[in-house]
């Protein structure tokens, strides 16, 4: 009964009116009245879905030097390395695609944290079982005016499940204000011509000559599925070392081919011999460091080793160092832990 005595209110009946209030509160709201109140609930429904917004926990962000970070895997790799040593500070909050722009937003304030422009997203990536992160989101971003640093943005979702969505939310959001942002600058003279239609400034009889370095099957592979209708029949007319691949050519006698640059330079001829090298007991020697403090695996991958240990340095191109002790085992250790002088 409450619902229809609103309902009767709305469409601008009232309920007291005499002679009729039986009526009136029976009555059902007029046609009109329905349209506007759906016509409303329908503007608020689109409002809050043209502002998407994801609940995640920042972790971490970092700046692509170059040295040791040079990819999203060197910053999973240092993520790793702060979490095993204790160091992560996170915090809750809302990724919010806002029109042009993704923002980072306090939970409870919804206070601005970080704003960046979609269109300078570079890349964005989830990755599964990273250590103790079961799901990470990484976003790799130009930031400031010169846009000459990319910055990397670490998140983990609440839920695995629900990683994708900020992940596909985020890149068709993206895609869009980068297509909108090439819209704007409008189209350059050469993007209306192909690649592969400077060939024909050579001589015709040029490229058939060519035969060496002769292309790989995977090269050959390659082309055959990209390349269009017009870019195919280009391919054909240039001679049979365009499209046969160096495994199936004909004959042993093919040309050796030097590399020549523009300015006359060519690299150096590789020798069969091997290079002089110094005697392998001072390269073994030069490659052994002790330990500053002990270190113990927390799974296969990684190997224990303690405080004045000298181990043996494999691999020392990321944060984590595969090393061999005197017994012959291998794993990573985290290269903090050695601070010692190369023996």
């Amino acid at each position: 009964l409450n619902y229809y005595k609103d309902a009767v209110r709305i469409s601008g009946y009232s309920t007291t009116d005499d002679g009729s209030s039986q009526v009136s509160v029976l009555s059902r709201p007029s046609g009109k009245s329905i349209y506007l109140q759906r016509r409303e609930y329908a503007k608020s429904v689109n409002k809050k879905m043209s502002k998407p917004q994801y609940r995640v926990e920042h972790l971490f962000t970092c700046d692509l030097d170059g040295n040791d970070l040079r990819s999203l895997e060197d910053c999973v790799d240092r993520l790793k390395l702060l979490d095993g040593m204790g160091d992560v500070w996170g915090q809750n909050m809302l990724l919010e695609v806002r029109g042009l722009n993704l923002l980072l937003l306090d939970t409870e304030t919804k206070e601005e944290l970080e704003k960046m422009a979609l269109s300078d997203i570079l890349e964005i990536k989830s990755v599964l079982g990273a250590g103790a992160f079961k799901s990470l989101l990484i976003l790799s971003v130009k930031l400031g005016r010169k846009k000459s640093t990319t910055t990397v943005f670490m998140f983990q979702c609440e839920d695995v499940g629900v990683r994708s969505h900020p992940q596909e939310g985020i890149n068709v959001a993206a895609v869009e204000a980068k297509n909108t942002k090439k819209k704007k600058k409008g189209k350059e003279d050469t993007d209306y011509y192909s690649p592969l239609q400077v060939i024909h400034h050579c001589p015709g009889h040029l490229p058939p000559t060519i035969v060496a370095p002769l292309l790989t099957p995977q090269c050959i592979h390659l082309l055959s599925e990209e390349a269009s209708t017009d870019e195919d029949q280009l391919w054909q007319t240039l001679g049979d070392a365009w499209s046969i691949p160096s495994t199936s050519w004909p004959g042993k006698d093919i040309p050796i081919y030097t590399l020549v640059f523009s300015d006359g330079w060519k690299p150096d001829e590789v020798s069969a011999e091997p290079a002089h090298s110094e005697p392998v007991s001072r390269r073994e020697k030069q490659r052994r460091m002790c330990a500053k403090s002990d270190f113990t695996s927390r799974n296969p991958r990684e190997l224990s080793i303690s405080k004045g240990e000298t181990v043996q340095l494999l691999d020392t191109t990321k944060q984590w160092w595969k090393v061999r002790n005197s017994s012959g085992e291998e794993g990573y250790v985290p290269n903090n832990v050695f601070r010692c002088q190369l023996l």
